[in-house]
């Protein structure tokens, strides 16, 4: 066929050619031997085109073979694991059925056997299918196997307590380790989907997601059926129902999510839309309902068997998303893999194609080679002796194609030039069009007449015009009064709206016009010169942009969490407000931070805090006249310009105001949050008609506020500038104390009062400041803690307190105290241990002080720090004991060696009764503990004897010594020696 083709292509073409060859001018002659050279390359050179055209073809189809064959093999691994891994599901649920079943009957006054048969029947039909599945996925059926002969023993073991009313806990456990058996093979099966199939491992790993949730909640109607079985429930249990029902909700909400997001079927939403209703909406609020009543220890309000027929047919409810989940992977495999045999199968028939192709050219080119060369060779020997007649048959034909051959080269420039400006001309066509329709803005085209030449799809959606009403050849004052129809030009008729856009288009000039239409959206437009005459017109739809615009103006300038004015802002009312000040007009600058967020923070976390700086926010601006400006200036800190008013009058009301009504406690997500306000005030032009200046003094006012116990407000007074360069003066020699030496750490003696010796030393830490002397530890160890200092410093004092009593005679022992700070870095454990090692102190001689507030915040990190400590022998003492909120509840949460009693209890024990009564209830608790009591502050032998005889076990003052420089710890231990045996 290939070889007639080839004939008739060029064979009567020759013939048509050679009784013009003597008369065709613009043909080269033809030499002897050249037209038989040029037939025989022609026919070649078209059957070995032919084979290279089919063979990239066959390797490709042979390519797409493999591949479909592959894919076909993977979706049958995804058919048959996705069954295999339902089945198993089922057989989990038939299990967990079964087994709340047998609790039921376990419960029943009078149990019904031929219920718990036709619960056993049903969970060995699921195995039964179960097994089947596996086999066909080829995986091992020897976990079903076993599962059985387990099933079986357990059942008896079941049947027996159910007869007996024993407890059902054994079977139930067995009942679970058979679960999670089928959940191991359910796993097994799932990454075997997964890496065959990404899509349908989501599906199954959601369907596996969704028996989980009917486990969750079979779960709990099991904990409830015990409940109204009349069985009671356990504490334990009671938070366990509590867990279980917030597990069921966030279940469902991952299984909803991961739904969402693998593109479900109409049907797989529709079980999505009947489970969230018939169970989530109607059924679950009944079981949180009867959780709560459990919890709260009252009585069922229905029968056992009640709520049996109504949790069955509830826990039912959530079968139908499994299975859609189920139906909706197999589905996906059994589609994949019908996909894959079609693609294969037409893969495999190109593929044959391409074979026969190849070998019908491959036998046309063998069988056309030989007769061709002797017909040439014929042809050429008789063109060459000049026997035109003899040759006529071959010769001439092979003559007449080397003529053809150089008309059509002739024909074939011509055509090619033709084709060439033929498809530019189409191409450019094409990409006007294209770039015509795909253009985001709108143009349209007038000529010199205003008659429109060109206008594209996007213009008539922008102008809100439906695409039939605009046609080529109307005006612009017909194009602009359809328009006005369409609501683009408010308030103008079209008359108006022509005659307006006339004035832009008389104007035109190199650079353009801009104009731009409002209404419900904002159209920009511009008007741009032809050369010649006409004009074109772009539209564009900036109504997201104006509104981004907006957007972005209003969030620079206010608060994204409050949505109060930010630091910029406040900033420039501020500068405006100054200008009316330096007229003669009074303003005040309120500085406000809150008292105590930290700890909400730190406590409830910073979704919370957020809640509460809205809240304060919402707050504040009720507090405030529309005059009045708040800006939040970041963290819990706000400022107020208020630019109306009698001064210092208005601004003492409004603080007065605000600290009252931030003083209210917040309720916040059911938590109840008592926070307070401190407040510094500025007045212009008295302190200053400068923004900086007056901010300055407004921050330093509210300085003095925090200082002098928060919850108030200060107006600011000249001395606080000197206090607070006082303090900036502190802080920087406080930030080079250390590494300038400026250190020291002294030693107070601590005395058994019973044996009437010094039993070990107290480590206060000394600062000898250059210019002021000595610093007092209360103003230097609170700014240490504000500045980050302390972890360093601490550090320190611990390596010197080890390293001086390492000196000691065993066993006096050291206390240090630690900061409440030192607990939020991980680092002190390894600080003590290095200490420890540095000096090779033993760590019972070590005793760490610690105060309430170190266990304030973050309590549970806080326990694992001591527990660490306690682990290496450390010692660990309670210090400033009485004067917290909760110390009782500490004592009960680690077991601490030492009670530290206040010096405030100790001072008034010559005043007041309560103190003493409080120091005998210590050390008779400590005493029951098994706690040392070391009384602190003890300056007289009547405090002395009075602690003696309450049992206190330890005590420390100037009584016995102040603190002292380690070289003097040793004389201190034998001179409080003799003094006491004096006293005794």
């Amino acid at each position: 066929m290939i070889k007639r083709v080839f004939d008739r292509c060029f064979d009567k073409r020759v013939s048509a050619y050679a009784a013009q060859e003597s008369d065709s001018p613009h043909l080269p002659p033809v030499g002897a031997g050249q037209a038989p050279r040029r037939a025989l390359n022609m026919r070649s050179a078209f059957l070995a085109g032919c084979i290279t055209l089919v063979l990239p073809g066959l390797a490709a189809s042979g390519h797409d073979v493999v591949q479909a064959w592959t894919a076909w093999r993977s979706a049958q691994v995804v058919t048959r694991e996705t069954r295999a891994v339902a089945e198993a599901m089922r057989a989990s649920a038939a299990l967990m059925l079964e087994r709340g079943e047998l609790q039921a009957q376990g419960l029943a006054v009078t149990p019904d056997f031929e219920i718990l048969a036709r619960g056993a029947a049903a969970t060995d039909l699921a195995l039964a299918h179960t097994r089947s599945a596996l086999l066909e996925a080829g995986a091992s059926t020897a976990l079903i196997n076993q599962t059985q002969e387990i099933l079986s023993a357990t059942r008896i073991r079941a049947m027996e307590v159910v007869r007996n009313r024993a407890s059902f806990r054994a079977p139930s456990e067995q009942f679970a380790r058979l679960i999670e058996s089928l959940d191991a093979e359910m796993s097994r099966a799932e990454r075997a989907i997964t890496l065959a199939s990404p899509s349908t491992g989501v599906l199954v790993g959601l369907a596996r997601g969704s028996n989980d949730l009917r486990a969750i909640a079979g779960r709990r109607g099991q904990l409830l059926s015990l409940w109204t079985g009349g069985q009671g429930v356990s504490p334990a249990q009671k938070d366990e129902l509590l867990i279980l029902t917030g597990r069921l909700a966030g279940a469902w909400d991952r299984i909803q999510r991961g739904i969402a997001a693998a593109r479900p079927t109409p049907g797989l939403v529709e079980a999505v839309k009947i489970t969230e209703k018939r169970f989530f909406v109607q059924e679950e609020p009944w079981y949180r309902e009867l959780a709560k009543t459990a919890v709260a220890g009252a009585e069922p309000p229905l029968s056992h068997a009640q709520y049996r027929r109504w949790t069955k047919i509830a826990l039912g409810l959530l079968v139908p998303v499994r299975e859609a989940l189920i139906s909706e992977a197999s589905a996906q495999g059994e589609g994949a893999v019908s996909a894959a045999l079609r693609r294969m199968l037409v893969s495999l028939g190109l593929a044959l194609l391409s074979v026969c192709l190849v070998m019908a050219a491959v036998v046309v080119l063998l069988r056309g080679l030989v007769d061709p060369v002797r017909r040439i060779t014929a042809a050429t020997a008789a063109l060459a002796n000049g026997n035109i007649t003899a040759s006529k048959p071959v010769g001439s034909r092979l003559t007449e194609v080397a003529a053809m051959e150089a008309a059509v080269a002739v024909f074939r420039n011509n055509l090619v030039s033709l084709h060439e400006r033929e498809t530019e001309l189409r191409g450019t066509n094409l990409r006007f069009g294209a770039a015509l329709e795909n253009m985001s803005q709108g143009l349209t085209m007038y000529d010199a007449r205003e008659h429109l030449t060109v206008f594209n799809r996007r213009f008539c959606e922008i102008v809100g015009l439906p695409p039939d009403r605009i046609k080529i050849g109307m005006t612009f004052r017909e194009v602009v009064a359809l328009s006005v129809e369409a609501g683009n030009f408010p308030g103008q008729s079209a008359e108006q709206a022509y005659a307006d856009r006339q004035g832009f288009i008389s104007r035109l000039d190199a650079s353009g016009q801009h104009d731009e239409l409002t209404g419900e959206r904002a159209i920009a437009v511009r008007y741009q010169p032809m050369t010649g005459a006409g004009w074109v017109s772009t539209y564009e739809d900036v109504t997201e942009r104006r509104a981004a615009e907006a957007c972005i103006a209003h969030m620079a300038h206010h608060d994204g969490l409050t949505g109060l004015a930010n630091r910029v802002l406040f900033r420039e009312e501020m500068d405006r407000a100054l200008i009316r000040a330096k007229r003669g007009d009074s303003l005040a600058v309120l500085c406000l931070d809150l008292d105590r967020f930290k700890a909400v923070n730190d406590t409830l976390g910073h979704s919370v805090g957020d809640t509460l700086l809205k809240s304060v926010a919402e707050r504040l601006r009720g507090c405030m006249r529309d005059t009045d400006i708040l800006a939040r200036l970041g963290g819990d800190e706000f400022v107020i310009l208020q630019v109306a008013g009698d001064q210092p009058v208005g601004a003492t009301a409004l603080a007065r105001r605000i600290i009252e009504t931030i003083g209210s406690p917040f309720d916040l997500d059911g938590h109840r949050v008592d926070i307070g306000t401190s407040i510094g005030i500025a007045v212009a032009p008295d302190d200053g008609i400068e923004a900086d200046g007056l901010l300055k003094s407004a921050d330093m006012a509210l300085y003095q506020a925090k200082g002098d116990g928060r919850g108030a407000f200060r107006f600011f007074e000249a001395g606080m500038n000197a206090k607070m360069q006082l303090r900036r003066g502190l802080e920087i020699h406080l930030r080079q104390a250390l590494g300038r030496g400026e250190f020291a750490v002294h030693f107070q003696p601590l005395v058994e009062l019973e044996a009437g010796e010094v039993s070990g030393f107290e480590a206060l830490l000394r600062w000898d400041h250059p210019t002021r002397g000595q610093v007092p530890p209360d103003q230097f160890i609170p700014l240490a803690e504000e500045l980050g200092l302390i972890g360093s410093i601490g550090a320190w004092v611990l390596r010197e307190a080890c390293a001086a009593a390492a000196a000691w005679p065993a066993p006096l022992s050291v206390a240090v105290n630690l900061s409440p700070v030192q607990f939020r870095n991980r680092q002190l454990v390894l600080d003590v241990v290095g200490a420890l090692g540095a000096s090779g102190l033993a760590p019972s001689r070590l005793e760490l002080e610690i105060t309430e507030t170190a266990m304030l915040f973050d309590t549970d990190a806080t326990l694992a720090t001591l527990r660490q400590l306690k682990e290496l022998g450390v010692r660990i003492a309670m210090d400033d004991f009485g004067t917290g909120y909760s110390s009782l509840s500490y004592l009960r949460k680690f077991p601490f060696d030492k009670i530290k009693i206040d010096r405030t209890f100790v001072r008034d024990l010559s005043v007041t009764e309560g103190s003493l009564a409080i120091i005998r209830a210590v050390t008779r608790l400590a005493a029951d503990l098994g706690m040392v009591t070391t009384a602190e502050g003890v300056e007289t032998h009547e405090q002395l004897a009075t602690l003696r005889a309450q049992g206190c076990t330890q005590a420390q003052g100037y009584l016995f010594s102040q603190a002292r420089p380690a070289n003097e710890a040793l004389g201190l231990v034998r001179s409080i020696g003799r003094s006491m045996k004096d006293v005794a």
